[in-house]
């Protein structure tokens, strides 16, 4: 008798409530993930990547929802992992689920990017960039609505590491979007 209660127990419904889409619940998902490069744990070098995403599950923007992604990532430069230099890059991006424009709602988009210049991980020279974009999701022009972007980069001139020289470089600009 025991065994017979024990078995109807195990198949007993606990909730019946939905996640749903319509109901404006959201998705959330975060990441995390660390462990050597290429499954080599002798030079005990790790790869280490970050993710954290949040949107409505059906890409609802009727509820004003959007979509939210950050994403973090660190390891070698081509794998090398006796040199331990590193490429690091960091994103995180922001707007409407549909590109629904009508509401005004923009993108916001932000990279930066570190790492050896041309995979030489010999000298210790880097790149670095950095960018950030703002505009309308669908490229709206009739609500007036501008795009605005802004570009920083620095790197050895022509590749020449050995001489160590830089090249910097700034752009940032802003205009209506062209249809």
């Amino acid at each position: 008798m025991s065994a017979q209660h024990k078995h109807m127990i195990s198949e007993q419904t606990v909730s019946k409530v939905e996640t749903s889409a319509l109901t404006g619940e959201a998705v959330e998902m975060f990441t995390s993930w660390s462990g050597p490069a290429g499954g080599n744990t002798e030079a005990g070098d790790a790869v280490e990547m970050f993710t954290s995403w949040s949107g409505p599950s059906a890409g609802n923007t009727d509820a004003g929802d959007a979509v939210e992604m950050f994403t973090s990532w660190s390891g070698p430069a081509s794998g090398n992992t006796d040199a331990g230099d590193n490429v690091e890059m960091f994103t995180s991006w922001s707007g409407p689920a549909g590109g629904n424009t009508d509401a005004g709602d923009n993108v916001e988009m932000f990279t930066s990017w570190s790492g050896p210049a041309g995979g030489n991980t010999e000298a210790g020279d880097n790149v670095e960039m950095f960018t950030s974009w703002s505009g309308p999701a669908g490229g709206n022009t009739d609500a007036g609505d501008s795009v605005e972007a802004f570009t920083s980069w620095s790197g050895p001139a022509g590749d020449q590491i050995d001489a160590g020289d830089n090249v910097e470089a700034f752009t940032s600009w802003s205009g209506p979007v062209t249809a």
